[in-house]
């Protein structure tokens, strides 16, 4: 795992997750891995292997791998508002074709 956590370091995130998927059953490597693919931008890929961790490690007494799930929220953060966004103009599109149309 160390070797994956040096990787990530170095903006290796490709090798990241090569070495993390060979640490089975391990809530840490699932969020590295989750991390490298958010990343990358692979944000599907991401949340699927965040999903992985179970929730009984996901608890506030877990210091270090809260401390890593800040880290994953950061970097999802500009995809979440971009969605967001989107999904505001849809509303908004769709909102003044039914006035247009409702008459």
């Amino acid at each position: 795992m160390a070797k994956g956590l040096l990787a990530m370091d170095e903006g290796n995130y490709e090798t990241t997750i090569q070495l993390m998927t060979k640490v089975p059953d391990n809530s840490f490597a699932r969020m590295y891995e989750a991390i490298a693919f958010a990343e990358k931008s692979l944000f599907t890929a991401s949340l699927s292997h965040f999903m992985e961790i179970p929730s009984e490690d996901l608890v506030p007494e877990n210091i270090p791998l809260m401390q890593d799930h800040k880290v994953l929220m950061k970097l999802y953060k500009p995809q979440v508002i971009q969605h967001k966004e989107k999904a505001e103009e849809y509303l908004i599109k769709k909102t003044c074709l039914r006035m247009l149309f409702s008459n």
